[in-house]
């Protein structure tokens, strides 16, 4: 036998610690840092270890983005032979966490046999890396050796080729093994190093039951994406997690077939304020008492300012559709404007006018609405809105005066459809906020404007805009 595979085989390697995959180029600083962390942790253990820095210089470019690239794990078992379990991690950064995900792998299956999972503050990687080195070695007995008889010679890495002193250096720094052959000529042309690979599948790792992980088959690796909404693109997504569906559809923060509360409040402008104007138009009898001749009234919504805030309740179907209603209050203004003539044969003879000093007017809010998402996972979910919106509104009781009796106003209900957009942003927790921006155009009521034919003064009526624009948000939980 050659003797460097020799050099190869006694100098087994247990573990093969990859480099952390960014998931974008912004998680480089992570990756890095999550790679240094673990071979810290991993420098001196009761295993050998190949390190990430040996896997970049002898794996070749399909071991580059281990985690992205399918090809890796293959190229790992060719290169190693003998090594026993791969670590394969990824990270990117999520609401300022490292959102950790590493896998194990042994030669003997594609699916992971331990999936580890955590956001990571600054202060806990360290910690991490020290529990992930912990974890491979309580898995490593229980993984069968791979039989040196089925290791065999490949050519070099094309892109990284060995030389004599890179193959001894690359042994794990265990000792190297004499070789029976004798020293033979000096002068001799050196055989050129080989690097070994194995050519019969390993054995697959025996497990006790009660420590086997849930392989990709089992219920809690299903897919069950279809009934949310999802495609294609979304399952292969799942599948290339290794992560149950329950687990997946948390990490992505997934909200289909959920119920929402939120509370919310905001600020609306437009046809917010109302404006009531009563006169009266007396005119004096033969017995010297009064009586109406004629009355005016005039209500209409008018253009200010207000507040709006409630509860709202929704049931998101699908991860693109939400159906819901949202209840509460509106707050306004109230205007009321009063007067009365006395006519003699058609002129004034008399007359008076008051305007009240504004009120709150505070209506009652209904609004049936839809939100259709444009994005199905991650932590910001933008959103399309469309919505019926309902107020109902008070009355005004007016104060008589001494032979003059105004007319009262009811209450009614105003109506128009309402459209807009906003962003849902989402926690792992319970608890997610809401930002919208909306308009509604005011259908109902018209304006009402009756009587006064025979009064010598009305007031210009002040009129409002017949819309509405919203700015609301909100905090509510989901189960």
């Amino acid at each position: 036998m050659n003797w460097l595979i020799l050099i190869a085989v006694a100098s087994a390697s247990d573990v093969i610690l990859t480099p952390f995959t960014p998931r974008t180029t912004s998680d480089l600083g992570a990756a890095e840092r999550l790679t240094i962390a673990s071979t810290e942790s991993f420098a001196n253990p009761d295993y050998a270890v190949i390190s990430p820095a040996e896997v970049q210089r002898r794996g070749g470019t399909e071991t580059l983005n281990c985690a992205e690239e399918p090809r890796c794990l293959e190229a790992l078992w060719r290169r190693f032979p003998t090594a026993r379990l791969a670590i394969v991690g990824q990270v990117g950064w999520v609401n300022g966490e490292m959102d950790t995900v590493v896998r194990i792998y042994n030669p003997g299956d594609g699916a992971p046999i331990e999936v580890l999972s955590e956001n990571l503050g600054d202060d806990q990687v360290g910690a991490f890396a020290a529990q992930l080195a912990q974890i491979a070695g309580e898995i490593l007995p229980l993984v069968p050796p791979r039989e040196p008889a089925n290791i065999a010679p490949v050519a070099p890495v094309a892109s990284a080729p060995p030389v004599l002193g890179e193959t001894i250096t690359a042994a794990v720094n265990e000792p190297i093994l004499p070789t029976d052959d004798p020293p033979g000529d000096v002068d001799a042309e050196p055989v050129a190093p080989q690097v070994p690979t194995a050519v019969a599948a390993s054995p697959s790792v025996a497990v006790k039951p009660a420590e086997q992980p849930p392989s990709a088959g089992t219920e809690s690796h299903q897919w069950n994406g279809g009934p949310m909404g999802f495609g294609d693109e979304a399952r292969e997504h799942f599948e290339a997690s290794g992560l149950g569906f329950d687990d997946w559809v948390h990490r992505t923060m997934v909200r289909a077939k959920s119920v929402g509360i939120e509370l919310f409040g905001g600020a609306v402008f437009g046809d917010v304020d109302r404006r009531y104007d009563t006169r009266v138009l007396v005119v004096q009898t033969e017995e010297l008492t009064f009586k109406e001749e004629d009355f005016y009234q005039y209500d209409a919504f008018s253009t200010g300012q207000g507040q709006v805030f409630g509860l709202g309740i929704c049931y998101r179907s699908l991860w693109w559709f939400e159906a819901g209603i949202y209840g509460g209050m509106q707050m306004g203004k109230k205007y009321l404007t009063t007067g009365w003539e006395q006519q003699v044969e058609g002129v004034i003879s008399d007359s008076y006018e008051k305007e009240y000093e504004p009120s709150i007017s505070w209506m009652f809010l209904a609004e049936p609405r839809l939100r259709l998402f444009l994005v199905g996972r991650g932590p910001v979910k933008p959103f399309l809105l469309a919505a019926l919106n309902f107020r109902l509104y008070d009355g005004y009781t007016v104060p008589d005066v001494a032979n003059v009796d105004y007319r009262d106003r009811t209450g009614g209900l105003s109506f128009g459809p309402t459209f807009g957009g906003g962003f849902s942003f989402d926690t792992r927790s319970i608890f997610y906020f809401t930002s919208e921006a909306a308009w509604t155009g005011v259908v109902l009521p018209g304006v009402l404007q009756r009587g006064g034919e025979h009064l010598a003064y009305i007031p210009k009526p002040i009129e409002g805009t017949g819309q509405m624009v919203w700015f609301r948000g909100g905090i509510g939980i989901h189960y």
